[in-house]
């Protein structure tokens, strides 16, 4: 099962914010464009817009800087951009409950739980940054399912929690806002019976309404009963997202990666890859820390 593109109307999101992120804007103009996405805010009904509005009041810092990425991406139309803020915040909520508008970051003040440090560190989303590269100039989310296992986390939406955690710090980084993002996963030794459907879409609910764009997902060597597990994320139809599988040896799961242009510099070493993930790991999540402290 190789390439299945699922549909392309996202497939334009890193070209709009290309278009759009450098473009000369005056703080008046800008300030301007946000008076007028507030408006427009508050023509929406007020049922629908209840969570944008609370974080509007407790998230000043953030609702701000969120705003204008938002309206990058929708190279600046003001309605298509307030239906995309409210879609967040009502999906944030979904996601986060009473801990919501919270600051997202990983110390007392975060709204992470024992059992969302957990799962970061055990693996289940990591982001290659910075000093890792590829061809395509996106960056590399990486999940190792196999180090899941024994772990009290998955009580699912702590996985979840993870992945929109890793998608935040994304959103940030400019040169992933321009080019986007891959995800590599490792399934090896994960139990069917530990899918969950419901975390899936819950994941590619919260993805839609990122200013960021997925643009592939790689499963590197799918066991047997994958084929159930593919199918199912086909048919939730992410727009703009293809599929891939790749199967065989390491070395050659390795070599069709850099087909796709995933350099072996940026895939760990289980993959066949020249990456410590380990201390990778450890040095992104202390980094995470010590900006949650500043």
């Amino acid at each position: 099962m190789v390439g299945v593109n699922i549909s392309s109307t996202r497939s334009s999101m890193s070209a709009n914010y290309n278009k759009h992120c450098n473009c000369a804007i005056t703080k008046e103009s800008r300030a301007a464009i946000l008076i007028e996405t507030e408006q427009a805010l508050a023509r929406i009904p007020e049922s629908e817009r209840k969570a944008a509005v609370i974080a509007a009041e407790q998230c000043n810092y953030e609702w701000r800087r969120l705003n204008i990425l938002f309206l990058q991406l929708e190279e600046f139309n003001v309605e298509a951009t307030v239906k995309r803020i409210v879609s967040y915040w009502k999906i944030r909520l979904e996601v986060f409950a009473d801990k919501a508008f919270c600051p997202l970051v990983l110390g007392d003040n975060g709204p992470f739980v024992k059992e969302d440090i957990i799962a970061l560190e055990a693996g289940a989303h990591r982001l290659f940054d910075g000093n890792v590269d590829n061809s395509s100039g996106r960056a590399i989310m990486y999940s190792q399912q196999r180090n899941h296992r024994g772990h009290s986390y998955m009580d699912e939406m702590s996985f979840v929690r993870a992945w929109w955690y890793v998608l935040h710090i994304a959103v940030y980084d400019p040169d992933i806002r321009a080019h986007g993002l891959i995800y590599v996963v490792d399934p090896r030794d994960a139990k069917f019976t530990r899918f969950d459907p419901e975390v899936v879409r819950m994941m590619f609910k919260a993805l839609s309404v990122f200013p960021i764009a997925l643009h592939s997902i790689h499963f590197c060597h799918p066991g047997i009963y994958f084929h159930s597990l593919y199918s199912t994320l086909a048919a939730v139809k992410v727009p703009g997202v293809s599929l891939h599988s790749h199967v065989g040896s390491v070395e050659a799961v390795a070599a069709r990666l850099e087909g796709f242009g995933i350099p072996k510099s940026s895939i760990p070493f289980d993959l066949g890859g020249d990456l410590d993930l380990e201390s990778y790991s450890k040095e992104w999540l202390a980094r995470r820390r010590f900006e949650s402290q500043c």
